[in-house]
């Protein structure tokens, strides 16, 4: 019975992310990374180090925002920086002004989205579908860590009144980050599959044959490699059929042209692909770029990201401008014109 009641409470949080799906598809999806929130912070704060074109970009985005033409949605790499800030009452303000900006609008966490792409990677494979997929993509700040995976857990739910579940489902899709970034024990340290990429790719053997090959067969065993390390999670996932899956699933991934397939984990491998075979040493702080990119130039219209990204993620071989068709914008004046454009007087 509990079993029974915890997937009817799963299927409305369901479609309450599907409602939430329909809102943003009307709306223009602006994703700033950390950069642009933290110097919108400082106007907020009235700083010193508040720069005059921060104000006009603040001002352009509230009003935007009133005119429910934009949006800015958060995620859990966001999140993950803001945790970052040492300082107590400016991680607070920032926080309070990504929830104003977002609506407390979330991607969905990287794992539970590349699941998704996955899940429907067989569906399509095995339908021999080519189009693209609905499949959930925003959720709420609450859930920024994939917490809704708690409504699989029998166990925590049989010792708790079940009329609570209701109740937790509202709290947590009405949680801002302002309430998540005072929450204590947080751990801010990089997932190991981060600091597994960050080694493999400033790997100095690797780099050496990577430069000895091209770009496509570098995102080929890119690709290989990400699908190797999610496997374990990857075959986990209920398949719709029995016995052994086709080996299509996986080759339409590794060896196939389509962007779309897992289009996360493309991002990933199309940008290793290219650092590999540059003299580009990856950081940490390089990694969180990189997931910001892999939900923002799939899943938003426009990405504000700092220069130096921008002009990677737009030069060739990525050039992901054209593939994802999605807007990246890093300097303030090109910000400020862009917004200037979607004004309705």
């Amino acid at each position: 019975m509990l079993r029974q009641l915890l997937i009817e409470r799963e299927q409305r949080l369901n479609q309450m992310e599907a409602d939430l799906a329909r809102e943003m598809e009307e709306i223009t999806t602006v994703y700033l990374d950390t950069n642009h929130w933290v110097n919108l912070r400082h106007c907020v704060l009235g700083s010193a180090r508040a720069k005059a074109e921060y104000y006009e970009i603040l001002k352009l985005l509230e009003r935007l925002i009133a005119q429910k033409r934009i949006v800015c949605p958060l995620s859990a790499p966001i999140f993950q920086e803001l945790m970052k800030q040492s300082d107590e009452m400016t991680r607070r303000e920032t926080a309070k002004l990504m929830d104003r900006l977002s609506g407390r609008t979330c991607l969905q966490f990287p794992l539970l989205l590349i699941l998704s792409e996955w899940r429907h990677n067989v569906w399509q494979v095995m339908l021999h579908r080519k189009e693209r997929c609905d499949f959930p993509v925003w959720t709420k700040a609450g859930f920024w860590a994939g917490q809704q995976l708690v409504l699989k857990d029998v166990e925590f739910w049989s010792v708790r009144n079940v009329s609570d579940i209701d109740r937790w489902i509202d709290n947590m899709w009405s949680r801002g980050f302002e309430q998540l970034q005072a929450m204590p024990g947080h751990e801010h340290d990089p997932p190991e599959l981060i600091a597994s990429f960050i080694e493999e790719i400033n790997n100095v053997t690797a780099r050496s044959k990577a430069k000895t090959k091209s770009f496509e067969e570098n995102c080929k065993a890119e690709r290989l490699g990400l699908l190797n390390s999610l496997k374990e999670e990857f075959f986990n996932e209920p398949l719709p059929m029995k016995g052994i899956p086709p080996i299509e699933i996986f080759t339409s991934f590794v060896d196939g042209d389509n962007d779309w397939t897992l289009a996360s984990l493309q991002v990933f491998a199309k940008i290793a692909s290219a650092i590999v075979q540059s003299n580009r040493k990856t950081e940490e702080h390089d990694m969180y770029d990189f997931l910001h990119a892999a939900g923002a130039l799939v899943y938003c219209d426009v990405f504000f990201c700092d220069n130096p990204m921008a002009n990677f993620f737009v030069s060739k071989p990525l050039e992901f401008n054209k593939v994802y068709k999605t807007i990246i914008v890093s300097r303030p004046v090109e910000i400020i014109d862009y917004l200037k454009g979607l004004i309705c007087e």
